[in-house]
C-alpha cells in the first residue's frame, strides 16, 4: 500500500526526518537537505509475507526501513530459500543493483507488517549527484560491497577497530574478551588481526605463528592464507601482520586482505598500535565501529578529542561509528557524563567496569574472564558492546500509565521465565519506577512482594502519606514519600552500578523538551520521571526543573532506536478508546444488577443508596480525576503512534481498572503475564532469529 504525504504522521514520524537522518549515508545533511531527499521518496506498506524485492530481477528502488523486519534471503541448489540476513528498522538495501546496474543477488521478505521509503533510479541518481556527503559515503558502500560480492557473502560482515590511549587501559583484554563473546554468545566466527608486538600476550610459550607480509597478501591463494592463521583456545582466529609493513602505502594489499578475510569470518577485529600509521588508516576507512578506550583523566580525553577529529577529516568518518569507551580500571572519575560529552563533543559509548580480576586473568585461557564469570559487571558490558556491534541488542521499552503500569512486573516475569535476557531499557514514569528495580537486579518475585506491598491505604501511605502534602505550588504531593521508599531499595545506586543499562525519561518543565536521564543518582532520575503534572511538586535538579516523562515520550521506543538498539520490545499499558467503552459497558451491567438488588431492599437503604448515586452523578468527576484520565487518553495516542517502531507490542490492559488501582496489583501482574505469553513466539522469532 502507498501512502501521500499527510500519513507520515500517522506512524509517528518525526518532523524534519523521519528516521533517515540516523542513517550513515545520510547522517551529515542539514535538516532542511533531509527533508528534501523525503519530498521524493514513496512511503509505502508491506504486510507480513510479501516480498519486496526478488533475487535475479533489475535494478529497482532503494528502501529504508522505518518499521517491522525483513529477511534478506537466496535460493540454494536444490531450489530452497535460505535466509542469510535479517533487516531491521532504519536499514536500507537496493543500493548495490542501483550503482552497478546488476540484479538483485536475494530476495527480500516482510517478516511482519512493514513500513519502508522508497526511491526510485531517477531520484536516487539525482540524490548521489546533488548531496556530496552521499556520495563519498555511496563509494565505501560500493567497495564493500562488491568485496562482499566477490567473496561469495551476503549476510552481514562486521569490521571494527580497537585503538586505547594511553597504554595499560586493557586493550588487549578488551579484543580476548570481544572475540570470545562473539563466538561464544553471537555464534560469530571472528578474526582477530594484530601486529607482531602483540604476539607474547596471545601466543603459548613455543608457538611459532607466521607474519602475514602485506606486499604478499594480493598473491595468496586460500591453502597458503590458511598457514597464517592461529587458533586461540577460546576458538577464534588470530592473524599477525609483519610490523614492518604498518608504515607503508598498502592501502590496496589492505583491501585484498579484508576481501579474503570477509570471504572466511563474520566480525573482523583489528588491534591498532597507540600511533596511527598508513595501515591503520587504510583498515579505519574500512570498519563499521572504531573503539577508542581510554579513562576520564583530562589530557587523555583531549587527546581522544583530537584523534576523534583527525580521524574523522583524514579516514572520512562521519562520527558515529567510533565508540568512545571509558575505562574506569585506573583513574578515579569524579566528572559527569554530560561534562564528559561538552568537552570532547563526543557521545560516550558506555563505561568499562573497574574489575580487579581481570589482571591475574591469562587471556591464553580457553575459558576467557568473560565467559567463566558470565555475571560481572565487565562481562555485562562486554556482551552489550559486542551485542550492539552486530545489531542483536535487545531492548525493552516500558510505558507511562499510573497503577496499569503494574503490569511490566508480569511482562518481566515471563521474560525471565523463558530466558530472555534483556539488553537496555528505555522507561518513563511508572514503567521507570519497576524498570529502575528490575536493572538494579531485583528479580520479578521480588518485584511482585514490593507492588504487594502498596495495597491498602497502609501501603499507599508509605508513598503518599499525610506528612508528603504540603502547599499547592506546582502541585500539593511534595514526592518525599516515593523517594523514601525507592531509597529503601535503591539506596544511592547510580546508573553505573545496574545490572542492566536504563534510560529514564523525563520532561524539562521549562522548555518541554525530552530529557534522557543515563548517568548519576538513580532515584532522582525515577523521581523526575515520576512527577505527575500538577498533582507532584516538580522536581528540582541541578538548576531545571522536571515532570512526568510520559508527558513528552510515553513510550520511549525512540530512545532505544537512537542507540542502536533494533530489535525492540514495546509495552504499552494505556488502554484504547475500546477498552473504555468495554468497561463502561461493563460497569453499566453491574450498576444495573446492583440498583435491581437494592430495589428489594428496605427505604433507608434505598435512599441512602439514591443518595449516593444523586452525589457521585453530580460531584464525582473532580479536577484530578480529568487531569489523569487526560494524561492517560493523550498517552494512549502517542503511544500508539510510537509502537509502529516496535517490533514487537505487549498491550496488557484490563479494562475496567482505575488508573489509581493500586489496592490490587495482583490482577496487573497476571494481565502482564498473560498478554506476553500470547506474544511469547513473537518475541522468540525476534530473539532468536
Amino acid at each position: 500500500m502507498i501512502f501521500t504525504f499527510p500519513i507520515f504522521k500517522r506512524w509517528g514520524m518525526d518532523a524534519g526526518g523521519y528516521g533517515i537522518k540516523r542513517l550513515r549515508v545520510f547522517a551529515q545533511l542539514s535538516n532542511y537537505d533531509i527533508q528534501a531527499i523525503e519530498r521524493k521518496a514513496r512511503l509505502v506498506e508491506y504486510k507480513k509475507g510479501d516480498v519486496i524485492c526478488r533475487e535475479g530481477e533489475a535494478s529497482g528502488n532503494f528502501y529504508v526501513i522505518l518499521a517491522g523486519r525483513c529477511r534478506f534471503f537466496r535460493k540454494d541448489e536444490s531450489g530452497r530459500d535460505r535466509a542469510v540476513k535479517h533487516l531491521y528498522r532504519y536499514d536500507y538495501f537496493g543500493e548495490m543493483p542501483l550503482l552497478t546496474g546488476g540484479a538483485h543477488s536475494a530476495s527480500v521478505e516482510a517478516l511482519s507488517d512493514t513500513i519502508v521509503l522508497e526511491w526510485g533510479k531517477k531520484d536516487f541518481d539525482y540524490i548521489v549527484k546533488t548531496y556530496p556527503p552521499v556520495s563519498l559515503e555511496i563509494g565505501r558502500i560500493l567497495e564493500r560491497g562488491l568485496r562482499d560480492e566477490s567473496s561469495g557473502r551476503t549476510s552481514e560482515v562486521r569490521i571494527a577497530s580497537v585503538w586505547r590511549y594511553p597504554q595499560g587501559l586493557g586493550a588487549k583484554t578488551f579484543l580476548v574478551s570481544m572475540a570470545s563473546m562473539l563466538e561464544h554468545d553471537a555464534k560469530k566466527r571472528v578474526v582477530v588481526v594484530l601486529s607482531s608486538h602483540f604476539l607474547k600476550d596471545f601466543l603459548s610459550e613455543g608457538a611459532r605463528p607466521r607474519f602475514l607480509s602485506l606486499r604478499n597478501a594480493s598473491s595468496l591463494d586460500k591453502g597458503k592464507f590458511e598457514e597464517y592463521l592461529f587458533s586461540h583456545p577460546s576458538r577464534f582466529s588470530v592473524l599477525f601482520l609483519d610490523e614492518r609493513d604498518l608504515a607503508g602505502d598498502f592501502e590496496k594489499e589492505v583491501g585484498r586482505l579484508l576481501s579474503s578475510l570477509v570471504g572466511r569470518f563474520d566480525v573482523v577485529l583489528f588491534g591498532h598500535p597507540q600511533e596511527f600509521q598508513a595501515v591503520s588508516r587504510a583498515v579505519i576507512k574500512q570498519s563499521d565501529a572504531v573503539y577508542l578506550l581510554t579513562d576520564g583523566e583530562p589530557s587523555h580525553l583531549e587527546r581522544c578529542r583530537v584523534v576523534i577529529d583527525e580521524l574523522c577529516r583524514s579516514c572520512q568518518l562521519m562520527g558515529d561509528e567510533i565508540r568512545l569507551l571509558i575505562s574506569e580500571a585506573q583513574y578515579v572519575d569524579r566528572t559527569s557524563l554530560a561534562e564528559k560529552e561538552r568537552f570532547l563533543k563526543h557521545k560516550v559509548f558506555y563505561y568499562l567496569p573497574h574489575t580487579p580480576d581481570l589482571r591475574n586473568f591469562d587471556l591464553k585461557q580457553a575459558e576467557p574472564y568473560v565467559l567463566k564469570f558470565s555475571d560481572t559487571s565487565y562481562a555485562r558490558s562486554i556482551r552489550y558492546i559486542s551485542r550492539e556491534l552486530c545489531g542483536n541488542l535487545i531492548g525493552l521499552a516500558l510505558g507511562s500509565g499510573a497503577a496499569h503500569g503494574l503490569a511490566h512486573v508480569g511482562v518481566i516475569k515471563v521474560l525471565e521465565e523463558e530466558g530472555i535476557d534483556i539488553d537496555i531499557i528505555a522507561s518513563s514514569s511508572m514503567g521507570s519506577f519497576v524498570g529502575s528495580l528490575w536493572a538494579a537486579g531485583y528479580k520479578a518475585k521480588e518485584l511482585e512482594i514490593i507492588g504487594m506491598s502498596l495495597r491498602g491505604q497502609k501501603g499507599l501511605l508509605r508513598i503518599f502519606g499525610v506528612s508528603d502534602v504540603g502547599l499547592p505550588k506546582g502541585g500539593f504531593l511534595k514526592g518525599r514519600g516515593i523517594v523514601r521508599f525507592l531509597r529503601g531499595f535503591l539506596d544511592k545506586k547510580t546508573f553505573r552500578d545496574l545490572k542492566i543499562p536504563l534510560c529514564v525519561l523525563a520532561t524539562d518543565l521549562n522548555t518541554s523538551e525530552e530529557v534522557v536521564f543515563e548517568d548519576g543518582d538513580v532515584v532522582d532520575a525515577v523521581r523526575a520521571s515520576v512527577t505527575i503534572p500538577g498533582v507532584m511538586y516538580p522536581h528540582k535538579l541541578n538548576g531545571r526543573y522536571y515532570i512526568d516523562g510520559g508527558v513528552v515520550n510515553p513510550l520511549p521506543i525512540s530512545v532505544l532506536a537512537k542507540r542502536g538498539v533494533r530489535k525492540i520490545i514495546a509495552v504499552n499499558v494505556f488502554p484504547s478508546p475500546e477498552d473504555y467503552i468495554e468497561r463502561d459497558e461493563i460497569l453499566k451491567v453491574s450498576n444495573d444488577e446492583i440498583e435491581r438488588r437494592i430495589r428489594k431492599k428496605a427505604l433507608p437503604i434505598r435512599w441512602f443508596w439514591l443518595t449516593k448515586k444523586w452525589f457521585l452523578e453530580n460531584f464525582g468527576i473532580n479536577a484530578f480525576n480529568v487531569l489523569m484520565n487526560t494524561l492517560l487518553y493523550m498517552g494512549y495516542g502517542m503511544a500508539r503512534q510510537a509502537s509502529a517502531e516496535a517490533d514487537v507490542v505487549i498491550h496488557p490492559v484490563i479494562c475496567d481498572a482505575f488508573w489509581g488501582d493500586f489496592f490490587s496489583p495482583e490482577k496487573f501482574f497476571k494481565v502482564g503475564e498473560e498478554k506476553t505469553r500470547e506474544k511469547l513466539d513473537e518475541i522468540k522469532k525476534l530473539v532468536y532469529e
